[in-house]
């Protein structure tokens, strides 16, 4: 008799009866097989691709199975077979390629001796299903089984990295496939991916860049340093390369530059943009599109809401469902994501994020702001990124104004023994007139000073001005911020052009914000800013003056590079670093120990911090920090996936929760759609939906919050905001009824 892998539906999902519409189970398998082994065509490991892809769904061999398909009467586990094959034939590295078969649909597994165990006896207590399985597969299918390549000769964390990257390719394969399968027997269109060549990109972003007027000094540098980056990525054999370019220098479009060419030189299929904060990754994502043309730049983080034909009349159903899925396993030519996204999706367990790893194959990565890091991930991190270039077709650029020192040391044992630079040392930037636009001015008051009286020395710089006022202020901490924000409002007594930026105020609020900001500072309207670090890496503001509460090195220099931007002042502008009353994160030593070393290597006053001042200063911060803080290594050794995945967390949250914002009608509208689950959890395009109008809040502010009633708790487990403690100035605000409602 016939073996099925899957049902069908007809266009209104139901369920079609007459199985000559049903997928064949041998062919579900030889054609998850090729997928597969096309993913890794250029990795040793295609025909292990191949061979994972034949016999995933061996289990489906199965009376039980097929009558699961015929009425769902009871689930019929079916992983398990395909990974038993593996495990009993060691010539087939059976731990490894067991756990990709066995997590094909839950994901990988942490390999444990119980879990070995486990498996062992299910292929005991079940074994004449197993070899039922396996004879009827053999005569169902006339293909023939070739011996996968061997990973003796593999280290360690390329094993976990090949582990990976295979898993990911049999995952989307078999994803793709029975998507395919479905849209078909749906009479949906099915997504004709059609690949632009990086030829023509590259020709694009040349002409692009051709229209650029030279008005002035820092134009021609731009310039300049944009062609060195063209004909560096055509020279360069594939690696590690540092791109590290003063603040205002161009650096997105140069290193695309760069990219392009390095593509094209070894045939690479993509260019990942990867970027630490949503404040910044609109404003990248724009000016690519614009060099690249609409429709090339797949945007994969929280605020690409992946919008429904009614919400954008100008997108077809085709482009919709290629977002929709490049999203899901980033089959596109240029990608921009961001560092959670990205990392946790290399480090991840699950199905749903490892379908892209392999993606990463074949690809130029780009790192941008990559001082932003964080230490106690830092070994891992990067060992796993010298991996993917050393066993994968992968170059890596790390662009940033301030770089760290991610070169191997005695405390960084895991970084990079060979990263080239590729802005030559003989083009001086620093010396460069047009790239000392500021002052580094560091305050040695005889006591932190306190909120209060920093506020009053604005009003007095305010009153001597004699223009309108514009300046920025960064702090340590979201307290500060709104309390800075606070009191200068009722000091001032003129709250016109006085803004407050924060992480609790939801993305779409932050940016709403940001181009308000951006177009005072055009029109030389007042602009009075308080934020958090949340400004600094990259955001594209140009205030005439800045202050940067006491902080780490790479902080001071990024909030500089929010001051005299675009050079409109010759000389130099101040940034004044002062000391904050209570303005401390006293809860990372991490942090503590970046703010003291910085203050101990600046100067009183000083135009550039120098190359070497910034690796120094990185040294001795990853010289007092715990490198491996999750121990992931020990977890990698032994095969802990699971673990690992839930050890490495880019943002350290453990302790807080997503509160859905009341901002904008369409923050409003998602409130009540969510109260409709009931005691549903919402379902993944919900999620999606949500994600640029919620917070992140600690759990014992959430409590504080609910017991105030300002935050409420729904019966599917979910927070969200009041109204009236959702402020249009300053968002999630725990002293409403002080305040007053004024959303």
């Amino acid at each position: 008799m016939p073996f099925y892998a899957h049902t069908a539906n007809d266009s209104n999902k139901e369920k079609i009866l007459d199985k000559s519409k049903w997928q064949l189970l041998s062919h579900h398998a030889e054609e998850v097989a090729k997928l597969a082994a096309d993913f890794l065509k250029n990795t040793p490991w295609s025909k292990t691709g191949r061979l994972l892809g034949m016999l995933h769904d061996l289990g489906k061999y199965q009376d039980q199975f097929q009558n699961y398909l015929k009425d769902k009467s009871s689930t019929t586990p079916h992983a398990w077979v395909g990974a038993g094959m593996f495990y009993q034939n060691h010539k087939w590295q059976s731990p490894l390629m067991a756990n990709c078969i066995a997590g094909h649909h839950m994901g990988l597994q942490n390999w444990t001796d119980d879990y070995a165990k486990e498996l062992e006896d299910k292929l005991i207590s079940n074994s004449t299903v197993f070899e039922t399985c396996w004879k009827t597969f053999k005569d169902d299918s006339d293909k023939k089984l070739t011996k996968p390549q061997s990973f003796d000769e593999l280290s360690e964390i390329d094993r976990e990295i090949a582990t990976r990257i295979i898993f990911s390719a049999l995952v989307d394969a078999d994803f793709l496939d029975t998507e395919r399968h479905f849209r078909e027997t749906e009479g949906k269109p099915i997504n004709p991916y059609l690949p632009i060549a990086m030829t023509e990109l590259s020709k694009r972003l040349r002409k692009y860049v051709s229209k650029f007027k030279q008005e002035n000094s820092i134009d021609k540098i731009r310039t300049q340093l944009f062609k060195k980056c063209f004909s560096q990525g055509v020279t360069t054999e594939s690696g590690i390369f540092s791109l590290t370019i003063p603040t205002g220098g161009g650096k997105t479009l140069s290193s695309l530059a760069f990219a392009l060419e390095h593509a094209i030189k070894h045939k690479f299929e993509r260019i990942i943009y990867v970027i630490p904060y949503t404040s910044i990754i609109e404003q990248n994502a724009k000016v690519i599109s614009g060099a690249l043309g609409e429709g090339v730049v797949l945007e994969h983080h929280s605020l690409a809401e992946w919008r429904r034909k009614s919400d954008n009349s100008d997108k077809d159903e085709i482009t919709e469902i290629w977002e929709k899925r490049a999203s899901e396993n980033w089959n596109a030519e240029v990608i921009v994501t961001t560092n959670v996204q990205f990392f946790e999706s290399l480090m991840s367990n699950r199905t749903s994020a490892c379908r892209k790893v392999h993606r990463l194959l074949d690809a130029v990565i780009i790192f941008d702001e990559c001082q932003t890091f964080p230490s106690r991930l830092l070994n891992p991190t990067l060992k796993r990124l010298n991996a993917l270039v050393e066993i994968g077709r992968t170059s890596l650029v790390f662009c940033t104004a301030t770089q760290p020192a991610f070169k191997k040391s005695l405390n960084l044992t895991d970084g990079f023994e060979n990263m080239r630079e590729i802005i030559p040392e003989s083009m001086n930037l620093s010396d460069h007139a047009e790239f000392q636009r500021t002052r580094i001015i560091k305050r040695n008051e005889p006591s932190p000073l306190s909120i209060e009286s920093f506020c009053e020395e604005l009003i007095e710089k305010e009153k001597k001005s004699g223009c309108a006022f514009q300046v920025l202020a960064v702090f340590n901490t979201r307290k500060s911020a709104q309390a800075a924000w606070r009191q200068f409002r009722d000091l001032s007594n003129n709250s016109d052009g006085v803004f407050h930026l924060s992480t609790l105020m939801c993305p779409m609020h932050r940016l709403e914000v940001l181009a308000e900001i951006k177009m005072r500072l055009k029109t030389q309207q007042r602009c009075i800013t308080f934020s958090t670090q949340l400004i600094e890496a990259g955001v594209d503001v140009d205030f005439p003056l800045a202050y940067r509460s006491k902080g780490p090195l790479d902080s001071i220099i990024q909030t500089a590079g929010r001051c005299n931007r675009n050079s409109e002042s010759k000389e130099p502008l101040p940034v004044f670093v002062v000391e904050i009353e209570n303005d401390k994160i006293v809860s990372d030593n991490v942090y503590t120990t970046g703010t003291n070393t910085a203050f101990g290597l600046l100067h009183d006053e000083q135009t550039q911090v120098s190359a070497n001042t910034i690796q120094k200063y990185f040294r001795l911060l990853y010289n007092s920090a715990n490198l491996d803080a999750k121990t992931i290594e020990r977890s990698a050794e032994r095969l802990q996936f699971k673990q690992i995945a839930r050890d490495y967390r880019w943002i350290e949250n453990d302790d807080s929760y997503s509160v859905l914002a009341p901002w904008s009608e369409k923050g409003k509208k998602l409130i009540l759609e969510l109260c409709n689950f009931r005691d549903l959890p919402p379902d993944r395009k919900l999620q999606r939906q949500m994600g640029p109008y919620s917070i992140n809040l600690r759990s014992s502010v959430i409590r504080e919050a609910c017991n105030n009633s300002l935050i409420q708790e729904l019966s599917n487990g979910c927070f969200v905001t009041e109204n009236v403690a959702y402020n249009k100035f300053i968002g999630f605000n725990n002293k409403a009824i002080a305040l007053g409602n004024i959303l």
